[in-house]
């Protein structure tokens, strides 16, 4: 079987690496597309997986609109020599009209209610679209869903045994609490409408976490001058073991605040509009707190983060959650594969 995939996003290299591992041992052949974005070449290469580069995008909506076109015409003159079977994506936008015109099977997995936009466009094209449970919207008759989160695909503990390690290479001894902060750029097209906090609310976080123990920080968006001395330096396929043996992953990913929660570590989410998932995840297992950016909301953020650094109570709780969703949820992996042989 030939198999097309697309990659948006970092942690899209992530939802499929070990369904390409998998398939390829089987004698099943790929051909990867990948945006240009911050960390995705760098996983691809990691993970040893062979892509195109079909190239960087835009932050202005005219330049998004021409991006499309050319991007879906790239992929669909790739995809017209490559003959695949299958089409598989994450809701991006670029590869619905390449399935249509070649006549195959385009499954779409998707988690995040407010890419409007990107659905509007790929939605026509689908054959299934495949959503978590929790998943807020229904999306009709293509819809199928799954008892569990996309981050399981690769957080699963078939997938990922966490190496301690990490910690010498962060400047970290064994025991010592720290705190991971992520921030975003807000500049995907389902950003729009959203946010997250300000200069101000960003350093006063930071230093507040930095009473507690070390504070790394990663930012798509280039950093304040007084931020940039917690910049995180490591390479991205080393970062999921860093979490595990975080005590707070704070900031405005919710990839990251929901592979906190997997991997069994606290975490603060910071955004306007939400998610799902993470809404799920914070009522259903109690160790993901969610928080809207405005002024009255920060310091209630930085307090609930300075009670999670002063006891070791809600990381024990953490750690079982973990074992909790991974004996309670599907394997993500898994599923691709057997979707895969239909």
């Amino acid at each position: 079987m030939k198999i097309f995939i697309d990659i948006g996003h970092p942690a899209h290299v992530h939802y499929f690496r070990n369904f390409i591992k998998i398939m390829e041992s089987e004698g099943h052949e790929f051909l990867v597309t990948a945006r240009d974005r911050q960390y995705v070449f760098e996983l691809l290469d990691a993970y040893g997986i062979k892509y195109v580069n079909r190239g960087k995008g835009s932050k202005s909506a005219p330049g998004k609109a021409f991006y499309l076109l050319k991007a879906s015409a790239k992929i669909f003159l790739l995809t017209r020599k490559f003959r695949p079977d299958l089409f598989i994506d994450f809701g991006t936008m670029y590869a619905g009209f390449s399935s249509f015109v070649l006549g195959k099977r385009h499954i779409v997995f998707e988690d995040t209610e407010i890419t409007g936009l990107y659905r509007s466009v790929y939605k026509p094209f689908a054959t299934q679209i495949y959503t978590p449970e929790c998943y807020e919207l229904d999306l009709g008759k293509k819809h199928k869903r799954f008892n569990g989160y996309m981050e399981l695909a690769y957080l699963h503990e078939k997938y990922f045994t966490p190496d301690r390690p990490v910690l010498k290479e962060a400047g970290l001894k064994q025991g010592e609490k720290f705190s991971i902060v992520r921030f975003v750029d807000w500049n995907a097209a389902h950003d729009i409408g959203s946010g997250g906090l300000d200069r101000e609310d960003k350093a006063a976080l930071v230093h507040a976490l930095e009473k507690h123990g070390k504070v790394f920080v990663l930012s798509e968006a280039p950093l304040p001058e007084g931020l940039r001395k917690y910049e995180l330096k490591l390479n991205p396929e080393r970062l999921h073991s860093l979490m595990h043996f975080a005590s707070l992953v704070a900031g405005e990913s919710a990839t990251m605040a929901s592979e906190a929660v997997i991997l069994g570590t606290p975490a603060i989410y910071i955004d306007s509009a939400g998610r799902g998932y993470t809404r799920d995840l914070a009522k259903r297992f109690g160790t993901l707190f969610c928080f809207a950016p405005d002024k009255d909301n920060v310091q209630h953020m930085i307090s609930k983060a300075e009670e999670i650094l002063s006891s070791n109570e809600i990381k024990r709780k953490a750690v079982q959650v973990r074992e909790d969703i991974i004996s309670e949820c599907n394997d993500l992996t898994a599923l691709m594969v057997e979707i895969s042989h239909k």
